[in-house]
């Protein structure tokens, strides 16, 4: 055989592959991209989507950002859609988007939903009992620190809906664990005792035209978040409760924002550090923007959560 023909053949396939993984000698040969992985946690096969950014070397060790979809949704479609995995690989970054497991609901439908303890309107059928996803998060952080070079004082949360009642959940109750946290549109109102470990900064947004808070008219006005926030009946209220009576912080509020895109009340401490904040933005429903619009749900979610650090 001509060795050297061989040689000049099976090359360019080396370079090929060598260049699409790596190992750093102390860590698990990984892909860059999307990598679809399961895990085992509470008798279930939890499955979760990795972006490994290009940027990753093994040595460095990077921020992660856990991205949690809506009810209805998985990890997969929300990597698709969300406009993570670019805000990820253009920042070196790790994304990490876990899929809730489904269930059973009172309307004879199966979908996926997060054990979040805010299931109102999605009841679950008879006999069926939702596994802890806390866990699951725990156990996730447990395998990217064996497989991956992960920086413990940088990790976030992010989550839509149903996603991101759970990721006020994780806030609330393991706040030792996270840097900062995003909830988008996810009706919060169980204002129960709970066990805070640590004042997680907390963004709470939505927009203004989203009929799961403001119903189905013109939406509320950036010029009403006040009132709306003051008003014992409003959504707005109850997240409010639950985030200021968790953390302790006064009732008053400073008003940010430029009054034509966005306007914000901002919860600061008795050091006048801000730990919790309100954000109403002008002309979004029910969706997490992405693509071609104005509004990047995803470049203002990281924009807003890389500035902290545990």
């Amino acid at each position: 055989m001509n060795f050297r023909f061989l040689f000049w053949v099976l090359l360019p396939l080396f370079l090929f592959f060598t260049a699409c993984s790596t190992n750093s000698g102390q860590f698990d040969t990984f892909v860059y991209g999307k990598v679809k992985k399961t895990i085992s946690v509470d008798g279930e096969v939890r499955e979760y989507y990795i972006h490994i950014p290009r940027g990753y070397q093994g040595n460095n060790a990077l921020p992660v950002v856990f991205v949690l979809h809506d009810k209805g949704s998985n990890g997969n479609d929300f990597y698709n859609t969300s406009g993570w995995s670019t805000i990820c690989e253009s920042n070196t970054i790790f994304g990490v988007f876990p899929s809730a497991l489904s269930y059973c609901t009172q309307n004879n439908l199966t979908t996926t939903l997060w054990n979040s303890g805010e299931i109102n309107e999605n009841q679950l059928c008879n006999g069926t009992q939702q596994k802890d996803d806390a866990v699951f998060i725990q156990a996730l952080i447990d395998r990217l620190n064996i497989d991956f070079n992960i920086n413990k004082k940088r990790l976030y949360l992010a989550g839509f809906g149903n996603g991101g009642q759970m990721v006020s959940q994780l806030a609330l109750t393991s706040g030792n664990t996270w840097a900062a946290a995003v909830n988008y549109a996810g009706v919060m109102d169980k204002n129960k005792n709970w066990q805070v470990q640590r004042n997680v900064p907390v963004l709470f947004q939505v927009g203004n035209k989203n009929p799961l808070f403001f119903g189905t008219g013109d939406g509320l006005a950036l010029s009403s978040l006040e009132n709306t926030i003051r008003d014992t009946n409003s959504s707005l209220f109850k997240v409010k409760n639950v985030f200021t009576k968790a953390f302790g912080l006064p009732d008053t509020f400073d008003n940010e924002g430029d009054m034509i895109t966005e306007k914000k009340a901002v919860f600061k401490n008795t050091e006048n550090q801000k730990e919790f904040e309100i954000s109403l933005i002008q002309g979004v429903s029910h969706s997490y923007p992405s693509g071609n619009v104005s509004f990047k749900a995803a470049t203002y979610h990281w924009d807003w959560l890389k500035s902290y650090t545990l």
